[in-house]
């Protein structure tokens, strides 16, 4: 508005700056859905106070590829156009897009006026009526995001100063509205997004400061037990356990004396149940409402311990398995070079006797060689057996024959124990690990052997004996009785023994009786039924049931 022109009040119709105070208060707190209908209603008085026949709001796209009306007031009799108006392509309309380029103010009161260029744009303004147009460019950060349009369809205008006065002012009113409420939306749209993160993240996430909790996400009171609520203000330190708690101060001490400190680490909470949990910790040092917190990142590891513990076993069985088989090749070659050796010994001992047959020494030395052959046959066969990755058929007793020879190694077993065997030649074959069945049952009777040092009368039975259902292993000793409470904690692990229990009997025992868990562990995998008994002239039995199954035969 230039300083010679007046704005006239016509009856009660605002004057110009009267309808400038009302578009800028109107929008102050103007947000969400309520803009949209304020934009329309001042678009409305705007139109009416300059009296044109149509006010449009157009906004670019976010590619700045096409144009679309957005907010429009028409005049009464007058029809809507924004609905035919949408997604229209700048590229196919160089004139319009040139505008929106320079930023500048177009205002057209003749439609013939437009140049040459314009071809497609004044057809499309001439099929929606129009004959005089004002356009004002609505520009954030030098940047173009649409424009405010004046249309005159009942007759052409002389646009004046203050019309293109008042749609400028207009347009930055539209302008700094529209992009406060795209700010806020986008705040919002990051609120939410940043709490449905804090909210289904699967890890930990808390802020504390100044010892104690501020800030818990839903995951993270769940690791522990608790409501998000009964962690709020909890000092931290409650729930690490006196390990973590350790490992803690000496993170602080660290930090005091000036040291630097890994953000990623691991320690170990306590639950509200008092369980151990296992975590991985990532923190970072931040400000919050001013004062240093700490912003931490926390993940259950508690699993993947415990699968990299399983992965560890695994690794060192392959391990053992990887050495046995080198055990096994080399003692394979052992046995060769000594059963070479005994076929030279025996060809020596019946040149021997052939030249002097009435020497017993030579038929001594062919017995004692082809025993030593028959044990390392044995020998050789139980190491191929035990290596064996499959389930193999099994022969109870050529296993306990097996097994009891090697026993002839211990001399008290050789030259002090009584031997009574009975084994049922018609006991049927069994498919599993022969090494599972020749620890579980060597284990047994060892325990038996040791019950027999300190006995008046040593004595050792074992019988095997079979039905349809089952095979039935008969371990018994003469000598030690235990008592039923006694005998009820043979196959017990070490661990479950009663203090005073421990203190009473000898590390030995407990060996033993540790030997006898491990023994029933493996063979319980077969469905095995273990019976002890002990009597006072008989001594103490063990029954071992195998069961026929379908599956193992």
């Amino acid at each position: 508005m230039t300083k010679n022109e007046k704005i006239v009040e016509s009856g009660n119709n605002p004057t110009l700056q009267e309808l400038l105070l009302n578009l800028s208060t109107g929008f102050i707190n103007i947000a969400g859905t309520n803009l949209d209908e304020r934009i329309n209603d001042a678009l409305g008085e705007i139109g009416a106070f300059c009296k044109v026949d149509r006010v449009s709001i157009f906004l670019l796209a976010l590619n700045k590829l096409t144009i679309s009306s957005k907010y429009e007031w028409c005049a009464p009799g007058l029809s809507f156009q924004s609905s035919f108006l949408q997604n229209i392509e700048l590229s196919a309309r160089p004139w319009l897009q040139k505008q929106l380029g320079q930023q500048i103010v177009v205002a057209i009161n003749d439609l013939a006026e437009l140049p040459a260029d314009a071809l497609i744009e004044k057809d499309e303004l001439a099929s929606q009526g129009v004959q005089s147009l004002l356009i004002v460019p609505m520009i954030y950060n030098y940047e173009p995001i649409g424009f405010l349009q004046f249309d005159a369809v009942k007759s052409k205008r002389q646009w004046t100063a203050n019309e293109i006065t008042l749609l400028k002012i207009a347009a930055d009113i539209f302008t700094l509205s529209l992009i406060r409420q795209k700010t806020e939306d986008s705040l919002h749209q990051s609120e939410r997004m940043y709490r449905l993160l804090l909210d289904t993240v699967n890890a930990g996430i808390v802020i504390s400061q100044n010892d104690r909790f501020l800030f818990v996400n839903p995951k993270f009171a769940q690791m522990l037990g608790y409501q998000v609520n009964e962690i709020i203000g909890m000092d931290y330190r409650q729930i690490f356990s006196q390990q973590g708690v350790t490992l803690l101060l000496e993170r602080q001490r660290r930090r005091q004396m000036g040291k630097s400190v890994p953000p990623h680490y691991q320690t170990t909470f306590k639950t509200k149940n008092g369980q151990f949990l296992d975590v991985e910790v990532n923190t970072v040092i931040t400000e919050y409402n001013g004062a240093p917190a700490t912003f931490a990142i926390v993940r259950d590891i508690t699993e993947e311990k415990e699968q990299a513990k399983i992965r560890q076993n695994l690794e060192v069985k392959l391990l053992k398995q990887q050495r046995l088989m080198s055990l096994n090749i080399l003692a394979s070659a052992l046995v060769h070079n000594i059963k070479e050796l005994l076929t030279v010994i025996m060809g020596r001992a019946q040149l021997l006797k052939g030249k002097y047959p009435e020497l017993k020494e030579p038929d001594i030395i062919s017995a004692n060689s082809r025993k030593i052959e028959k044990i390392l046959n044995n020998f050789v066969q139980k190491i191929n057996l035990e290596q064996a990755t499959e389930p193999v058929r099994i022969n109870f007793n050529d296993l306990l024959k097996t097994e009891l020879m090697f026993l002839e190694a211990d001399s008290f077993y050789k030259n002090q124990v009584e031997k009574d065997f009975h084994f049922d030649p018609s006991i049927p074959p069994y498919r599993g690990f022969y090494s599972d069945f020749a620890h579980g049952l060597i284990t047994i009777i060892q325990f038996a052997l040791d019950s027999l040092r300190t006995a008046a009368v040593k004595k050792l039975r074992i019988t095997t004996r079979a039905d349809a259902r089952e095979i039935t292993l008969t371990i018994g000793a003469t000598g030690q009785t235990f008592s039923r409470e006694e005998l009820q904690s043979l196959f017990m692990p070490q661990i479950m023994y009663r203090a005073e229990e421990a203190t009473r009997q000898s590390e030995k025992v407990l060996l033993a009786k540790y030997k006898l868990y491990n023994a029933y562990l493996i063979l319980s995998n077969y469905q095995v039924k273990i019976n002890v008994g002990s009597q006072p002239e008989a001594g103490m039995i063990f029954e071992i049931i195998i069961p026929l199954l379908a599956d193992r035969e």
